[in-house]
């Protein structure tokens, strides 16, 4: 192998030259493949001779450069030109130099129809299980590993980061779940010393009663704890009273309804008799009151749900690092939409705003899912706001919802975008902004084209708003 410029090809030097007929091509490229991942640099026509050159110059400078000419003979091959041009550029070489080895390779003709200079070389039969193993062995590659391939390198650093990011979650989550253990020990302590302390004083009050001189009186009542208010108390007991008898909660007197669930009058009873450190008895309270909304709203008595999560919530506050932040964002949404239900609309735009800020502050839901929750709670107090009369804050909410929408990914994505943007348009009419309202309805109409058929009901809703928005513009203009 010469050492010198060789101009017409990508490189001085090469390990392997392949020589073939265009025709072959897709068994070439596969030979080429394996030799690359195994750390051979090849010569490929297609691929390293530069424009411009001589094809006669080429091949000679590409059999000169490689240690090996691999000569792909087939029939297609025998009966050009070029490739016998080609066969003999590499044959002569050979003879001149030791440092030229060509290596014929049988791809779909017989040893019989090898030309004469061929049969007295061994050659390698594609056909043969162990073919690419003795050309690997003759090249001098038997034991080199493969080499991967960039996309095998972007699939294992994709799979890498993908398990790093799920471990990071896992070390997140128990160390959430390490620090409500710890707060919960600490609550258990307390608990524990309270009970002593409680034990102590009965065994005071076994040892007066013991006393043959005391006697209590039947008039005596039994005081309130000093750590527990007596509105706490009033409102636990109302909670626990008949359904008949029942009234709205203290904090929601503007519901009004008859109870029609069957709430067991033993409902808050462990509230009712426990200490300020009960958190258990808290916890406990707080979940059966969720649960009881939930199960209100799904028979449709809104007016009740709002008193149990309303309760729920008052519950939250009192031990706001002892529920999981995603439970919270439940129930604030929740009692949200129930107050829209029964149209008590301020104490809905506050739980969809608390809500809003929660989720963009802790993603308690991951990343997408957080979204659009708070998409959703911005659509909600868009609605209300429209209620209320206040079209113009409602807009600002349903800018921010698209905001969100058009950073998400998934299938469902650009039919919601359409409908955010439908609404938008609606509002920017209902404040006579109809320039902007016509760009905005007109990109939802595309894309409510793209997604349905013409005829579609939404297709035809856009469209009703468009006209309304057009001659709204042409009778401005007269």
């Amino acid at each position: 192998m010469e050492n010198r410029k060789r101009p017409s090809l990508t490189a001085d030097h090469y390990d392997v030259f392949l020589a073939h007929s265009f025709k072959d091509q897709y068994a070439v490229e596969q030979t080429l493949q394996m030799l690359e991942e195994r750390g051979l640099n090849c010569c490929y026509s297609r691929r390293d001779f530069l424009p411009g050159y001589s094809t006669i110059a080429c091949i000679e400078d590409a059999v000169l450069a490689a240690r090996f000419t691999l000569v792909f003979v087939s029939r297609e091959f025998l009966t050009s030109p070029w490739c016998q041009r080609e066969r003999q550029i590499a044959e002569e070489k050979a003879a001149e130099t030791s440092d030229v080895v060509v290596i014929p390779i049988l791809v779909d003709v017989h040893k019989k129809e090898l030309p004469i200079s061929f049969k007295a070389l061994t050659y390698v039969e594609m056909a043969d299980p162990g073919a690419f193993i003795k050309l690997c062995l003759r090249l001098g590659v038997p034991d080199l590993p493969l080499r991967p391939t960039y996309k095998q390198l972007e699939d294992q650093i994709t799979e890498l980061k993908t398990e790093v990011r799920y471990l990071s979650d896992n070390a997140q989550h128990h160390q959430r779940l390490y620090d409500t253990l710890q707060c919960r020990l600490q609550d258990s302590n307390m608990m524990v010393k309270r009970l002593q302390r409680e034990l102590h004083n009965l065994r005071k009050v076994i040892k007066q009663l013991s006393n043959p001189h005391h006697t209590p009186k039947l008039t005596d009542k039994p005081k309130i704890q000093k750590n527990e208010s007596e509105s706490d108390v009033a409102n636990v007991e109302e909670m626990s009273q008949p359904k008949e008898q029942r009234v709205p909660c203290g904090t929601y007197e503007q519901v009004s309804c008859e109870v029609e669930i069957n709430t067991p009058n033993f409902f808050f009873a462990p509230y009712q008799q426990m200490d300020r450190t009960n958190v258990d008895a808290l916890l406990a309270a707080f979940m059966n009151a969720k649960h009881l909304g939930d199960k209100a709203m799904e028979e449709n008595q809104s007016a009740i749900a709002v008193q149990f999560y309303g309760k729920a919530r008052e519950m939250q506050q009192k031990i706001p690092d002892m529920i999981e932040k995603r439970d919270t964002c439940n129930l604030l949404i929740s009692l949200g939409i129930a107050c829209v239900e029964t149209e008590w609309y301020p104490a809905a735009l506050d739980s969809f705003s608390t809500a809003i800020c929660q989720l963009e502050r802790d993603h308690v839901y991951g990343k997408r899912s957080s979204s659009q929750k708070i998409s959703a709670c911005h659509h909600y107090c868009a609605l209300v706001l429209k209620r209320i009369k206040r079209p113009h804050q409602a807009l600002q909410h349903y800018e921010k919802a698209l905001a969100i929408e058009r950073n998400l990914r998934g299938p469902d994505t650009r039919e919601i975008v359409a409908h955010t943007l439908l609404c938008l348009g609606e509002n920017y009419l209902e404040v006579n902004k109809e320039e902007e309202g016509q760009v905005v309805l007109q990109e939802a109409c595309q894309i409510e084209r793209s997604l349905h058929r013409r005829s579609h009901s939404h297709i035809k809703r856009v469209a009703k708003v468009l006209s309304v928005s057009s001659n709204r513009r042409a009778n401005r203009k007269m």
